[in-house]
């Protein structure tokens, strides 16, 4: 997880956003090129998934006990 500067926003790697959900990166690759999954953003060849995105996605796609409505 980096921060582009002291009071930004936190961002996930796709090697670290692989390691926090079961999928591979070929998977979050697959998901990019169809508009799926959650936001990012890519500068040069560097994509990076804000952390409030990832963690939105996740919230969006719970199911069962753990689905909370707000």
């Amino acid at each position: 997880m980096k921060k582009l500067n002291n009071n930004s926003i936190t961002f996930l790697s796709t090697d670290e956003l692989a390691d926090r959900w079961p999928v591979s990166r070929r998977t979050l690759e697959g998901w990019r090129l169809r508009h799926e999954g959650p936001g990012y953003i890519k500068l040069g060849s560097r994509v990076a998934y804000p952390i409030d995105e990832v963690v939105a996605y996740e919230q969006a796609h719970l199911f069962g006990a753990w689905r909370h409505e707000s």
